[in-house]
């Protein structure tokens, strides 16, 4: 902090100030407002901030410009900027006209970054006109808000704090269930087992609605897997919800664990060994993890999947992604109930798919 505070007085004795400088926290409220109108609205171009328009001139993108001008501010003025961007975003009124400058604040929030911004977003965009206005080009500002989290260098508690006060809100959709997914994993890696016990229900709408397959849930959970680690995940392996009925009808994270360890691309590698089973990636099969067989005494739904899904789970796993044994039904029944369709090349032909009895 010390040598910040350095830093800062140097550069503006070496004339460097910019005209920001001293901008207080009201003064940047009305210039990132005003300036937002007439580059978006009136059509000024970077003449709408005149203070910096080089800076902005000189990048592809209004966002990198604003970022730009804001590195160059002393550590009090761009905490001053911060908070005015936080208090425009919660002063905006509501209408259609304003959407355009949300997205461009949300934006440039994430780019910066700006956690101040997260005390306001749940009521903006939860509960608010924002929450259901959308985009052609990039969809809702509601999925827009999720992924602009995600991408906040944020203070962990309040990243999360934020997400679970989005997820319980009046516009969140089902639809949104597995950025948010992925948001609450990186805000916190060690939280897997509330987040999915939050969302269960809501990822389960989205997969009956949309009926994507294998691979796209698969994408999903290797998401998860890169955001929380190995080691994480496999502490929580027997804390999940499962289903190991013949046909799951009701809600579980079996697509979890499907998606990690079956099919040619999973994510994961396994084996069974004296004291449990370990697991590794399978880019980097070099470093295990491993599951002791005493985790599953707090465990009984895993252990009941396991018993009947592991041996699906290693025939999946072990067929070569180009082979497929189309005269065994079986394995094309097994496939079917996996989730494999048309555009997976592991689909085996309609002729071959065989009625439960």
């Amino acid at each position: 902090m010390q040598d910040d505070k350095l830093l800062d007085n140097y550069e503006l004795v070496g004339g460097n100030a910019s005209p920001l400088d001293e901008y207080s926290e009201a003064a940047f409220e009305t210039w990132l407002r005003v300036g937002l109108e007439g580059y978006l609205i009136e059509g000024k171009g970077s003449q709408a901030f005149p203070e910096v328009a080089g800076t902005i001139a000189a990048e592809d993108h209004l966002i990198l410009g604003l970022q730009n001008a804001y590195s160059e501010l002393p550590a009090e003025g761009r905490g001053r900027f911060r908070r005015a961007l936080a208090n425009v975003l919660a002063s905006l009124e509501p209408t259609p006209s304003n959407v355009p400058l949300f997205e461009h604040l949300l934006s440039l929030a994430a780019i910066l970054p700006c956690p101040e911004v997260l005390r306001v977003l749940p009521s903006r965009i939860g509960n608010d006109f924002f929450g259901h206005a959308t985009n052609r080009e990039h969809g809702s500002l509601f999925s827009q808000t999720l992924l602009a989290i995600v991408d906040l260098a944020a203070p962990r508690e309040d990243a999360t704090t934020c997400l679970r006060a989005l997820i319980g809100s009046r516009f969140f959709d089902h639809a949104y269930a597995g950025v948010a997914l992925l948001a609450l994993c990186k805000a916190d890696d060690q939280g897997v087992v509330d987040h999915m016990t939050r969302l269960r229900e809501s990822l389960a709408a989205m997969f009956q609605e949309f009926e994507p397959d294998h691979n796209v849930k698969q994408q999903l959970a290797r998401g998860v897997l890169d955001r929380i680690g190995l080691p994480a995940l496999i502490k929580s392996l027997t804390a999940l919800k499962y289903d190991d009925r013949h046909t799951p009808s009701g809600l579980s994270d079996n697509w979890l664990i499907l998606g990690l360890l079956s099919g040619p691309r999973a994510p994961l590698v396994y084996e069974q060994n004296d004291i449990g089973y370990r697991f590794a990636r399978a880019e980097n099969q070099t470093i295990w993890e491993t599951l002791p067989e005493r985790n599953f005494e707090t465990g009984a739904e895993f252990v009941d999947f396991v018993k009947r899904q592991w041996a699906l789970i290693g025939l999946i796993g072990r067929i070569p992604e180009t082979f497929i044994p189309v005269q065994d039904k079986v394995i094309a029944y097994l496939f079917d109930k996996l989730g494999f369709c048309d555009d997976s090349p592991l689909q085996p032909p309609n002729s071959f798919n065989v009625e439960e009895t």
